[in-house]
């Protein structure tokens, strides 16, 4: 296995390969606060901001498509030069920046660009007339309509004739749901390079009804979104119409191998967490707009007051700031500063959310809140208190004493995501030994899971209910090598994924990996809305 160099600030241990092959594993990526931000330029940060939306069913909808099935989605490059062709026709700016045709390009951009990714949609639509585009142009117009331009509604709005069909289409009118029912084919992947840290996370992610269902309206071959391209034809492979029961080798997907080889290329380590949102991150560069501040329902609206923003994932709730709620008192009213300029995409919807991080003055006793887009979290399990995720959750939003005594801090939940990745900590950096070690202490879970009013912003919303998904273990007694694999819900039953070698397991098995389980992937049922 390779050898790779390691971050200056934090010695990293080089790989070593256990139990016959599998990526080792390596520190967990974390901030202080345990929540990713948007700002890294490696793949592995991300921002986020979901909204849910309500929908009939799409067969009882006149002018809206049916569900797309995976066994229609085909791969013809000439369709596509075809509809890239048509789309150049209709759109006659020439001065647009060409965009990466690679995922080596796309990752070494990640993460570098801000505001809106729609500009790319006016002067040339990128992926010849895909979904990516048409909810690009969306948000392109929306802004212009809040700078002052043209009110045009979205039914009105002309489109170009390779973006009609979405107009109506029902994944932009009706939004998708988030726990339909799985049927795609359950596969085996095979690991000749110590892989086992992509096989994972392509198997804890099949089960994510909304994702596969934007993938599998996403063009198999555009080009200029290589992340998108990649995934679409990974997940493809898994939902044909032809039974497949043969091991899947991802390293033979040529657009698969090119962005793991370009993520391998940036020095990265064989972390299935890192590269899970090394992934997440592409895709939400290809297609993201810049999030709008919501309009006031009239000029006198007042202002948003304490304790009164959503944490429930409304729409609305990822706004770029505002007056919003302290996390100790709940009257008067508090300037809400956001981290960043927040961004908005497809990928936001499903995953991500925000976090509002409450500071107060112990002298003056005056209050600064900030909101912070997230699409995990990182979970702290080093204290002796925590021996479970409701009792990690519960020490990441406890109030504590910073800043030498002077000021206290308190994070709370603006916002929850439709699917919630918790990471757990257990790589750490010994400052007192100079290297890496692995926290093995036995972490409790439950397959259903609730947060604590008191974690919430709004805390007169009913919280959601999470159902467990996947859980991402690692098997090694160090930091310095080991193997992955998952146990991954199919509908009602549960699968463990070892590389090739795939068995049934009852759910009180699942609950056992309390001292290898690494990541947890939650869903809550409701809808996903696409639309800027």
């Amino acid at each position: 296995q390779p050898q790779r160099q390691p971050p200056q600030q934090q010695p990293q241990p080089q790989q070593a390969v256990a139990n016959g092959g599998g990526g080792g594993s390596e520190d967990s990526p974390s901030d202080g606060a345990g929540v990713v931000s948007s700002t890294s330029s490696g793949g592995r940060e991300a921002t986020a901001s979901p909204p849910p939306a309500a929908s009939p069913s799409p067969a009882s909808s006149p002018g809206v498509w049916p569900a797309r099935k995976w066994a229609d989605v085909v791969s013809k490059e000439k369709e596509a030069a075809a509809r890239l062709a048509a789309v150049s026709g209709a759109s006659s700016s020439g001065d647009a920046a060409a965009p990466p045709t690679s995922a080596a390009a796309a990752a070494a951009g990640a993460g570098g660009s801000s505001g809106s990714g729609a500009p790319a949609a006016a002067e040339g639509l990128r992926g010849g007339g895909s979904l990516q585009d048409f909810l690009l142009l969306l948000a392109q117009k929306e802004e212009e309509r809040r700078g002052g331009g043209s009110a045009v509604a979205s039914g009105e709005l002309e489109l170009p004739e390779a973006l009609e069909k979405y107009r109506k289409h029902f994944l932009t009118v009706n939004g998708v749901t988030n726990t339909s029912a799985a049927w795609y084919n359950r596969r085996g992947m095979r690991n000749d390079a110590n892989n086992c840290y992509v096989n994972v996370v392509v198997q804890s992610l099949l089960p994510c009804s909304a994702l596969m269902q934007l993938l599998s309206n996403c063009a198999q071959s555009d080009l200029e979104r290589p992340f998108y391209t990649g995934m679409v034809r990974l997940c493809k492979e898994f939902h044909s119409k032809k039974q497949k029961t043969e091991a899947l080798n991802v390293l033979r997907l040529p657009q698969v191998k090119e962005i793991i080889s370009a993520w391998q290329a940036l020095g990265a380590q064989q972390d299935a967490g890192e590269f899970l949102f090394y992934m997440l991150n592409g895709m939400h560069e290809e297609c993201k707009w810049k999030v709008l501040p919501p309009e006031p329902s009239s000029p006198s609206a007042p202002p948003r007051r304490r304790g009164s923003s959503g944490a429930s994932g409304e729409e609305g709730a990822s706004g770029g700031g505002g007056c919003g709620g302290s996390a100790w008192d709940g009257g008067g009213e508090v300037e809400v500063r956001s981290a960043g300029c927040h961004e908005d995409s497809p990928i936001n919807r499903i995953f991500g959310g925000l976090i509002q991080s409450s500071l107060r003055s112990v002298s003056t006793g005056a209050d600064s809140v900030s909101l912070e887009p997230f699409n995990h979290l990182i979970l702290d399990i080093s204290s002796a208190n925590v021996n479970s995720v409701l009792s990690a959750l519960e020490a990441h939003c406890r109030e504590e004493v910073v800043d030498e005594g002077r000021s206290q801090k308190r994070l709370q939940f603006e916002s929850l995501p439709k699917v919630l990745i918790l990471t757990l900590k257990r790589f750490s950096y010994n400052k007192d030994t100079g290297c890496p070690q692995k926290i093995k202490k036995a972490i409790s879970y439950e397959e259903r899971l609730a947060f604590d009013r008191s974690w919430l912003v709004d805390q007169t919303t009913e919280p959601q209910e999470y159902q467990l998904t996947a859980v991402i273990c690692h098997h090694g007694e160090s930091a310095n090598g080991g193997h992955y694999n998952a146990a991954v819900r199919y509908n009602q039953d549960w699968f463990m994924y070892d590389d090739a070698l795939i068995r049934q397991m009852e759910s009180r098995e699942v609950m056992n990996h309390m001292h290898t389980a690494y990541i947890l992937l939650y869903l809550c049922h409701g809808k996903v809305d696409m639309r800027p």
